[in-house]
């Protein structure tokens, strides 16, 4: 029997800063294109991405420039704000090693820590880059806002010789460089994942469709640490509706986040 196929996708991370600027809270966005679930010999045809907005709301005892980077898994779509005006950027390509192509950052921070569960033989990397900018942070209160896209990764769960298998549509997320900030006691990061869903009758019944979660590459008895979330929820955004749940992250920081969508 052949071993369930996965198809890995690198992700974007958090920004890191020069200067011991006090980070209050962030709000991570991610809205899912789309969730794979057709057969096994379409997943190579069948690609979906997700828009990802992280925001933070930081202060600073005065005026300072501050220089910021982070990872970018696109150099397309990437956009920085501070205080609501554009900000501009330079985009620093970052090169793979071991396999020759454009992929995972070369940094013990980007490309240590991929998905614990991903089969080698079935990883396949996409460009990594590093987006810098110098912040003009204002005495008090500001907002850094950083927005790019990034591609999802498959992966097949539940095959057997009994069953064909269904599929998770899955995002990591680089979480580590906010280890490296001054953050506020009450400090939290609120992630919610978005994906196109309409909702259906059955709904009522049997809840969503999709199993939105979210774990750490941190091992607990064999287990990887599942983050707890709100329930799902219908949303819209637009003229788009949605299947959305949040999740929040305190003081305990993980290095790496993973979004995995199941279907049930």
């Amino acid at each position: 029997m052949r071993a369930p196929f996965i198809i890995h996708r690198n992700g974007g991370g958090n920004i890191r800063i020069d200067l011991p600027v006090v980070v209050e809270s962030e709000t991570i966005d991610f809205f899912f294109s789309g969730v794979y679930s057709g057969k096994l010999a379409d997943v190579h045809h069948t690609e979906y991405s997700a828009k990802v907005r992280a925001v933070y709301n930081l202060s600073f005892d005065s005026d300072v420039t501050c220089s910021m980077n982070f990872f970018s898994p696109s150099a397309d779509a990437v956009s920085v704000k501070v205080n609501d005006e554009d900000c501009a950027f330079e985009i620093k390509n970052e090169k793979s090693e071991g396999n020759g192509e454009q992929g995972a950052a070369a940094t013990g921070e980007s490309g240590s820590q991929t998905d614990p569960e991903a089969a080698p033989d079935n990883r396949q990397a996409n460009a990594v880059y590093t987006i810098l900018f110098n912040a003009s942070i204002k005495s008090g209160k500001n907002t850094v806002a950083v927005e790019y896209t990034q591609p999802l990764g498959k992966r097949e769960f539940g095959y057997g010789y009994f069953s064909k298998g269904k599929w998770s549509t899955d995002a990591e997320y680089i979480f580590g460089p906010i280890e490296t900030w001054k953050r506020a006691a009450d400090f939290k990061a609120v992630i919610t994942v978005h994906i196109p869903y309409k909702g259906e009758i059955a709904d009522l019944f049997f809840g969503p469709a999709f199993n939105i979660t979210m774990r750490t590459g941190m091992v607990i008895g064999n287990q990887y640490a599942e983050i707890s979330g709100s329930k799902s929820v219908n949303s819209t955004a637009g003229d788009e509706k949605y299947l959305s749940r949040t999740f929040e992250i305190g003081k305990e920081i993980p290095e790496m986040i993973f979004i995995n969508v199941l279907e049930k």
